[in-house]
């Protein structure tokens, strides 16, 4: 997972630092202290995994969004960010890695593009993230762009000893000179000014391209609105729920169509319909939403979903026990707080690495808060996180020291620092029985 981020030049982040944990990351802060762009800057480093530098720009809002003001017409001239984290690749075997680009305000007429990108890689037995302790990396590549010489490729470390590297080329080990050349080689053809340098290297190493591209590119920010997760979809439509809760049909009959598929077929069957980042995901994750729906509303005893044969629209129909004859609504006949509540929790069992909630308490009882706050702790995986910005003091009554960072703005930028009285609170909320809430809004949670 990503368990650090350095970003300057993007919004109102300028040498800005922060530590990410497994598990629960909940934004704290007043209004306009940057909780947002934090969030935001998360959804554009997925996006510039996906498409190139240009059309991420464009999707987060423009590079007049993007780029951090300095003055009243003027703006940065370049992005920089560096992600440093660790991904599993399998038993006692993980990948730390540490991604840097720079993205620069071209002159007129000039399209966008990364003047610097780098990546390096160090193959590990632990989940540690201690750079200093690394001597010598597996690989380490860099690309370089400017108008006057071009595209520059440089191939400053590679390990010819790492099976993983140029693997899918060749079945014997080759040498050092002869691994630097086909990897230089490889980023020669395939590497763009204009492409994330991420890309390249499933043109290297295959096994360590995917889990990286899956980490990076899963920086989905959720706010749903009800009105749109009411919407059906097209029987056509590929399931995955979207940022606004649209999508949430076809998810749903996705998940129904595989709980009677057997074991074996059922991941090459979610493979192959799923546009979005799978979680554990499995022919029981129908049953446990609608587990968990019941929480929310234990009237419900069943929700089915169904192809219209006549317009090809999905149909979700909620069954409501508690009378003599069981009454049937439709999805848009239920409160605005049912539908989100089975938004959340479709999207939580569906996710396996990162993804981001804003204000995920409105439309919510406060009840169902510390209900979603205990699922998303049990379903996040260990190696992936979530990303929660809340006004609640609710919420954050549910939430533990250790999981709250305090955003705040200071001389024009943006700050995030962790808890620094973790164990007095703790303390404090044990002995008197008072919620995280309440030191928060009483001004005695500490941090620097």
């Amino acid at each position: 997972m990503i368990k650090h981020i350095l970003v300057s030049g993007f919004k109102t982040l300028s040498d800005f630092e922060m530590e990410l944990r497994s598990g629960l990351n909940i934004l704290v802060g007043p209004n306009g202290s940057g909780k947002t762009n934090i969030i935001s800057f998360f959804e554009f480093l997925g996006l510039l995994q996906g498409m190139s530098v240009a059309d991420a720009i464009s999707s987060a809002g423009g590079a007049g969004s993007i780029f951090r003001k300095n003055g009243e017409d003027t703006y940065e001239s370049n992005i920089h960010a560096k992600i440093t984290g660790t991904t599993k690749l399998g038993y006692k075997k993980f990948l730390y890695y540490c991604y840097e680009f720079n993205i620069q305000i071209p002159d007129p007429g000039e399209s966008i593009i990364y003047s610097r990108q780098k990546i390096t890689l160090k193959r590990r037995t632990v989940d540690s993230i201690d750079e200093k302790r690394i001597k010598e990396w597996d690989l380490d590549i860099e690309l370089n762009f400017d108008k006057e010489n071009g595209l520059k490729t440089h191939v400053n470390k590679c390990n010819n000893n790492d099976s993983k590297l140029m693997s899918r080329y060749s079945w014997r080990k080759l040498s050092y000179k002869t691994t630097k050349r086909r990897i230089g080689q490889a980023l020669k053809h395939y590497a763009t000014p204009d492409q994330s340098i991420i890309d390249t290297l499933r043109f290297i190493s295959r096994e360590y391209w995917l889990p990286l591209f899956l980490e990076l590119k899963g920086g989905y920010v959720y706010n749903i609105e009800p009105s749109k997760a009411k919407i059906p979809d097209d029987s056509a439509k590929k399931p995955g729920v979207s940022k606004d809760g649209t999508g949430l049909y076809s998810t749903l009959w996705a998940l129904q169509q595989i709980e009677g598929i057997g074991e074996r077929s059922v991941r090459s069957r979610l493979y192959s319909s799923f546009d979005f980042d799978l979680g554990d995901v499995n022919k029981n994750t129908m049953s446990d939403i609608k587990k968990y729906i019941r929480l929310a509303n234990r009237w419900i005893s069943n929700i089915d979903v169904s192809n219209n044969p006549f317009d090809k629209q999905l149909q979700i129909r909620v069954s409501i026990s508690g009378a003599k004859e069981i009454p049937i609504l439709p999805l848009s006949a239920m409160s605005d707080g049912t539908v989100k509540w089975i938004a959340l929790i479709t999207i939580i069992l569906t996710t396996r690495t990162m993804f981001s909630l804003e204000e995920p308490e409105n439309y919510l009882h406060p009840h169902m808060l510390s209900e979603i706050m205990s699922i998303m702790r049990s379903h996040m995986g260990e190696n992936g996180f979530i990303l929660m910005s809340t006004h609640s003091e609710t919420l954050i009554n549910n939430a533990t020291p250790n999981e709250i960072v305090v955003v705040s703005y200071q001389n024009g930028k943006t700050i995030a620092k962790r808890v620094s009285n973790e164990k007095q609170l703790s303390r404090e909320i044990r002995d008197t029985g008072f919620g995280l809430g309440y030191y928060y809004v009483s001004g005695s949670i500490e941090h620097g």
